[in-house]
């Protein structure tokens, strides 16, 4: 899929592979130190090991685990990835999937965000889809709401910031895959993006 955002950038959203293990791995960095992104890493305070993550690369789009990135020419600005089956295994919760995305500060507020999760939900068969997300995050709070998702209440100290020392809250949010799709089309309309499947 090619987004051509409002200033005439041109971003491709396709599934990951392990081509784009560096260009993932400079993106992980630069969220890193960014104080305004809640990933893993920001909780962790470490980065991922490049072997790792070559290694975990090979199960992207393969079995229960789905992954997008955007792409500005080579560089990674942003992904989205799944898990069918997220807390009880794909057997007994093939109709739930858990998501995660993010994309760079440069990119935020662009509308970026509404293809890249467009893209990852319409290449799954899912009913329901949910996400964690950290009380302070407003911004992605405010995202899950404006695609339909459900703030089904906040998850007390849920994980830990070992780069703080401190145990944070999410928010954990729901909602169904085909509104959701329904909405972020109606999204990328009105922020006059231009799509090519």
């Amino acid at each position: 899929m090619q987004v051509f955002l409002k200033e005439g950038i041109r971003v491709n959203i396709e599934p990951a592979n392990e081509n784009y293990v560096e260009s993932y791995m400079e993106f992980i960095k630069d969220l890193a130190s960014d104080d305004d992104s809640y990933v893993i890493v920001n909780y962790s305070g470490l980065l991922p090991d490049i072997d790792g993550v070559r290694e975990r690369s090979k199960l992207w789009n393969k079995g229960n685990i789905s992954m997008h990135f955007a792409l500005l020419k080579d560089r990674v600005i942003g992904y989205c990835g799944q898990k069918i089956g997220p807390t009880y295994g794909n057997d007994l919760q093939p109709h739930i999937s858990e998501i995660w995305y993010a994309v760079s500060r440069d990119f935020r507020g662009s509308g970026l965000i509404y293809p890249l999760i467009f893209e990852s939900l319409k290449n799954t068969d899912v009913k329901y889809v949910q996400a964690y997300v950290d009380t302070r995050n407003v911004k992605s709070s405010k995202l899950m709401e404006n695609i339909g998702f459900k703030n089904m209440g906040k998850i007390g100290e849920n994980i830990l910031d070992k780069r703080n020392n401190i145990l944070r809250d999410d928010y954990y949010f729901r909602g169904k895959r085909e509104e959701a799709l329904k909405i972020l089309k109606e999204k990328i309309d009105k922020r006059g993006l231009i799509i090519n499947f």
